[in-house]
């Protein structure tokens, strides 16, 4: 973990959280996926986790996001 924050400038978990995120953006953009299968498929266990974290980092929960791609 030290090795890899002085190297990019942030923890793994920060990494990681970022890919989950724009994974889960990309498929609530382009896909008509059941939200719980997305939150799947963006690595969480469960859509209640998905929800929160997807709420905190973009304002918005993830059927309100979808929404906003029309």
């Amino acid at each position: 973990t030290t090795i890899f924050k002085a190297a990019y400038g942030f923890t793994p978990k920060v990494y990681r959280d970022g890919l989950r995120l724009k994974e889960a953006k990309r498929l609530l953009k382009n896909t008509d996926k059941k939200i719980i299968d997305i939150a799947a498929e963006a690595g969480f266990g469960s859509v209640t986790t998905f929800n929160r974290f997807f709420k905190n980092a973009t304002g918005y929960t993830p059927a309100a996001y979808r929404k906003r791609r029309d």
